[in-house]
């Protein structure tokens, strides 16, 4: 799937720690458009760094950190607020529990939009880490757990079968 050109030069002038494509790392973002970008910090440094990828200006994401009195980039209800934001508009958040060993799929509508989604990260998960396949992945609405599978149950189909 390619990058409308407004969106490809933004991602061409992003941080070292926002690829595109699925890298080995613990933290995705999928977009609403399904392009894949591996973060090699955490999520909400990404989007300080970035905030045109995700269609923030560094100015509004500011006002919600004084909104809360939070240290500008502290992952606490400021990041909740911008996190949810952005999955309400259709973004994927994906990070992987190293404790737990498992991935965490954050996301607010579970379809099959969406699951065509997960499913090329998970085929791109696998191509840099075939052992991932046996990994734990659960898929939540940022409340509840919708789904459990492993990777290799996502890119296998098992989550069309799920879709009501």
């Amino acid at each position: 799937m390619d990058l409308n050109d407004g969106f490809s030069k933004l991602l061409s002038e992003t941080s070292d720690d926002l690829v595109k494509g699925v890298v080995m790392c613990d933290a995705y973002w999928v977009s609403p458009n399904g392009e894949m970008l591996s973060v090699k910090s955490t999520h909400i440094d990404v989007i300080i760094k970035n905030p045109e990828v995700f269609g923030f200006n560094l100015n509004y994401i500011k006002e919600i950190y004084d909104k809360y009195r939070e240290t500008f980039g502290l992952e606490g209800k400021a990041r909740d607020e911008i996190v949810e934001g952005l999955i309400n508009k259709r973004w994927m958040r994906i990070r992987y529990d190293r404790s737990q060993d498992y991935y965490i799929i954050g996301l607010k509508y579970f379809d099959e939009r969406q699951i065509d989604f997960l499913r090329e990260w998970g085929i791109g998960l696998l191509a840099t880490d075939a052992a991932a396949a046996i990994k734990k992945v659960y898929i939540n609405d940022m409340k509840n757990v919708l789904e459990t599978c492993n990777v290799q149950q996502l890119v296998n189909n098992y989550l069309y079968s799920k879709l009501n």
